[in-house]
């Protein structure tokens, strides 16, 4: 299902994805969306989580990078919609990207490192 999903993808989107993947804490936002029913949370949800997964940096070194940089970057690419000034992200679901992340949260591609 997932090689049949990235086929389907434009070869523009699924560079967008790859880069958005070779990040571990932009995976992390990817892997908190797709385990939980939450369409959306803050900053200090995403935070909480990548503790939970494993992720040693201090919180509040990944609340400026999620800030600053992770949430910016993947709502640029329209994985996300991030508003900085309330710390909201809403994820925006999207079938043939879901279908590929599942796959490879499935399949060991996204475990923490």
């Amino acid at each position: 299902m997932a090689c049949s999903a990235l086929a389907e993808l434009a070869p523009d989107r699924a560079d967008e994805l790859y880069r958005a993947l070779a990040d571990e804490q932009r995976r992390v936002v990817f892997r908190y969306f797709l385990q939980s029913d939450a369409d959306s949370a803050t900053v200090a949800d995403l935070v909480s989580f990548a503790k939970r997964e494993g992720i040693e940096a201090p919180r509040d070194r990944l609340r400026v990078r999620f800030h600053h940089a992770v949430l910016p970057h993947l709502s640029e690419s329209g994985f996300v919609e991030y508003d900085p000034r309330s710390h909201t992200v809403r994820y925006r679901d999207k079938p043939q990207v879901e279908a590929i992340l599942s796959k490879l949260v499935d399949g060991d591609g996204m475990d923490a490192e």
